[in-house]
């Protein structure tokens, strides 16, 4: 009975403890998503040596809702609105999917969302989620509101870069 009753307490609770490593999410800003595709494609020239997976996760920002970044298991920088926040003391883990490296899986978004807690700070019948591996242990988790027919040139896009970045 007592652990039943812990962990009501413990989900009142959950939200404010999400949002303590979130509170970007309240934030209300003008932001417009940049709609040419061929930009994203031109990520992946602009780099020497060996890639550098945070710096090219920052540079998605302009082009999708909301971006996370997850090393080992945990999410370590977040994009939401053109801005990049780090959340690696949140101490959130998922234990992602062991996918081919930058094949682009489209999974549900509220279900996604979910996971992580934040789901009632969208409109999730509204967000496409996608999720790449771009390395072992590092992968995005990448949210757009795009249409279909955008939404597939977006991502068709954003394959190339991933393949030209880490030549």
């Amino acid at each position: 009975m007592s652990k039943s009753i812990i962990k009501k307490i413990e989900k009142l609770f959950e939200p404010e403890m999400i949002f303590e490593h979130f509170s970007f999410l309240s934030e209300k800003s003008e932001f417009e998503i940049e709609d040419n595709f061929k930009f994203i494609e031109n990520l992946g020239y602009f780099h020497d040596g060996d890639p550098n997976w945070t710096l090219f996760f920052s540079r998605l920002a302009p082009f999708f809702e909301m971006g996370l970044l997850f090393n080992d298991k945990k999410i370590n920088d977040v994009f939401y609105n053109g801005k990049i926040h780090n959340c690696a003391e949140s101490g959130i883990e998922l234990n992602l999917p062991q996918s081919k490296i930058f094949s682009i899986y489209k999974t549900d978004s509220l279900a996604f969302l979910k996971k992580i807690k934040i789901h009632t700070f969208f409109n999730a019948s509204k967000l496409t989620c996608h999720y790449v591996r771009v390395q072992p242990g590092i992968a995005f988790v990448l949210f757009a509101k795009k249409a279909e027919p955008w939404n597939k040139l977006q991502i068709e896009s954003l394959q190339k870069a991933l393949i030209n970045y880490s030549l």
